[in-house]
């Protein structure tokens, strides 16, 4: 997938650049003798530490935002409670955030420059814009994305306020509580990626005469760079995993879709397979993957030219990757009748598409988890301002959507249901009708009850089910941190590659010149 480049990553990454470039010219040096060859190495290594730095810069900026728009939240409500109009609470909570913010921060002096435009007269709705845009945080632009529309509209900004503090309250909780939670796994991964680079510059040190003339064969040379860059690339993978975003959203590849007539024995041995999944294996093991696609026939899709045929179009991919990977047991075999193994390697390839469904189907349980507790949340807080359930749904789902455009682009699962609700409603559908379609498709109970709760409000209207929506919105919060904890046990599976390379590398420091010392005896 193309990567933008905006000129603000751009400006940001060239002082960090010669610095990574040095990290990693130090690092290799300890290895590789050839200049040339160093510098090569180091570069290539210091472009993806770069990329791994800024990331962790925009991490923390968005927890610097994150908390700058609680403490705005926070003296914003204290004068909106006493019934002060918008513009003048806003106005108001300058001189208290120049008492938390430093009179260089960007946020402060966006502050001061909206006082200056709304003293001339100027409207709010041109000016919140700009505000956002000094603020990295998911939260802010939901916020200032939606305030013109209730000034608009004459509703009630207050309890609107009050909802997205909880909100930011429970993202910020959430970061200290994963950030303490991997700060010992960070250090451990940390402290074993510096461990070779520490180890072979003392051993270097250290050489007798006798290595030091071994250390210029070329079988030395060569092993020492192939060890060097073991080390190195674990290191640029840890600089990479040490850095947790909960925010992230990863993408989940499309699902087939049969779009076309497979022909006849296509369709016949894919039939046959399916066959063979649901009587020869286990009902554990097969269970969960028909469960899968029966539920992904039965989601909507957002063009209805479209057929969506899931189990013919999963088996017969499976028949074909099967059909691919049997060609060199095939050709194997008529050289060396002893390859006659690799017939095995069919069924490995149906195993390893097997386990990439699962893992797409865990990953878009994860984006249900990390996108319906904050639709709700956004819903309710609509909702409590005053706003009708068509609007607010509209609000809402394009807010989300908008902020995270990233990943709308390949995943399959929320956004459709979004693309899908917004469809029946531009089409004249009521709203509690459509909440129907994506009911059926959400996986999680407690967005169901939500919803649910949604679809009472829509046709009652009723405050006893407003106040449920939001006992409800809680708890749905509970879901955003389990998934949220789920994603970080990934990502600490993922450091053990890292540090099994260090460990390797460590040997191998320690192991190469010993074994090169008892040779020249």
């Amino acid at each position: 997938m193309p990567v933008t480049v905006h000129p603000k990553l751009v400006r940001q990454g060239l002082p960090l650049l010669p610095i990574s470039l040095l990290i990693t010219w130090l690092a290799i040096s300890a290895y590789v003798r050839p200049f040339w060859l160093q510098f090569s190495i180091a570069l290539v290594a210091a472009c993806w530490l770069t990329q791994a730095l800024l990331r962790q810069q925009a991490i923390k900026r968005r927890t610097v935002s994150r908390e700058q728009f609680k403490w705005f939240l926070e003296l914003l409500l204290s004068r909106l409670t006493t019934g002060t109009t918008l513009e003048r609470a806003i106005s108001d909570t300058i001189p208290g955030m120049g008492q938390m913010l430093s009179s260089k921060s960007p946020f402060l002096r966006a502050l001061r420059t909206l006082n200056r435009h709304l003293q001339a007269r100027q409207s709010l709705n041109q000016l919140l814009p700009a505000l956002c845009r000094q603020l990295d945080c998911p939260e802010a632009r939901y916020y200032f994305r939606i305030l013109p529309e209730l000034q608009r509209t004459g509703s009630q900004i207050t309890p609107f306020s009050r909802h997205f503090l909880h909100m930011i309250s429970e993202q910020l909780t959430l970061q200290q509580d994963v950030g303490s939670e991997t700060t010992q796994r960070r250090t451990e991964a940390v402290c074993l990626a510096s461990m070779p680079f520490v180890m072979a510059l003392l051993t270097r040190s250290s050489f007798d005469p006798q290595t030091a003339i071994a250390m210029n064969q070329t079988f030395f040379a060569i092993a020492t760079t192939i060890n060097g860059l073991i080390a190195l690339t674990a290191l640029v993978l840890v600089s990479r995993l040490v850095v947790f975003d909960p925010d992230l959203i990863e993408k989940v590849k499309s699902w087939p879709v049969c779009l076309k007539r497979y022909r006849h024995w296509r369709r016949f041995l894919a039939a046959k397979l399916h066959s063979a999944y649901r009587t020869l294996l286990p009902a554990s093991y097969s269970a969960r993957f028909l469960q899968i696609l029966y539920r992904l026939e039965q989601q909507p899709c957002t063009d209805i030219t479209q057929k969506m045929d899931m189990t013919t179009a999963y088996f017969v991919r499976k028949l074909d990757c099967m059909l691919l990977a049997s060609l060199p047991g095939i050709l194997c075999v008529l050289v060396a009748p002893a390859g006659v193994f690799l017939f095995l390697l069919p069924f490995v390839v149906a195993f390893l598409h097997d386990r990439q469904m699962l893992y797409n189907q865990r990953q878009q349980q994860l984006s249900y988890q990390l996108l319906y507790p904050v639709l709700i949340s956004v819903l309710t807080a609509l909702l409590q301002a005053g706003l009708s359930l068509h609007r607010s749904f509209e609000i809402a789902s394009t807010c989300v959507q908008a902020t995270n455009h990233e990943s709308r682009k390949d995943n399959t699962g929320f956004y459709t249901d979004m693309t899908t609700m917004l469809n029946r409603m531009h089409s004249g559908s009521p709203v509690h009708d459509a909440l129907l379609d994506i009911m059926d498709t959400c996986p999680l109970p407690e967005a169901q009850a939500a919803l649910l709760l949604l679809q009472r409000y829509g046709q009652a209207g009723e405050n006893e089910t407003l106040q449920l929506l939001t006992m409800q919105a809680s708890a749905c919060w509970v879901l955003h941190r389990n998934a949220t904890r789920k994603k970080l046990e990934q990502q600490s599976m993922k450091l053990l590659l890292p540090m099994t390379l260090d460990l390797l590398a460590v040997l191998l420091t320690a192991l190469l010149p010993a074994v090169f010392s008892l040779q020249t005896f």
